[in-house]
């Protein structure tokens, strides 16, 4: 058993392990960075949607088959409430897109998404 990498970060492997995964290095593919070229504020001024829980609503209702309780719509409507820092969707529509991936994340992140 031997530990590889720095002094801060230490995993322990079978030197079989070690030796594998040095040989797969070369075949190995970065992961590109980039988010989905989705337009949710596309999405949301398509629909008409005003204000915070118009949002959360629209994108529950796309992305789940259940809804969520009550208690849990009400903190994804504070948290994206929060982020934008106004209600009004109107007002916050010139930096609305990484709140709104900030949210879809919050949602599929959910057991009622991971079980749908």
């Amino acid at each position: 058993i031997s530990n590889y990498f720095d002094s801060s970060f230490t995993v322990t492997t079978s030197k079989h392990l070690q030796d594998q995964y040095i040989k797969d290095i070369p075949f190995l593919k970065p992961v590109l960075r980039v988010p989905a070229a989705i337009d949710l504020v596309g999405m949301v001024q398509r629909q008409g949607l005003a204000t915070t829980s118009d949002v959360v609503d629209h994108f529950q209702t796309r992305l789940l088959r259940l809804p969520l309780s009550s208690e849990h719509r009400d903190v994804l409507i504070g948290f994206l409430t929060r982020e934008l820092g106004t209600k009004e969707i109107g007002a916050a529509i010139s930096y609305l897109e990484e709140p709104l991936r900030m949210l879809v994340h919050l949602i599929m992140s959910t057991p009622e998404y991971q079980l749908s």
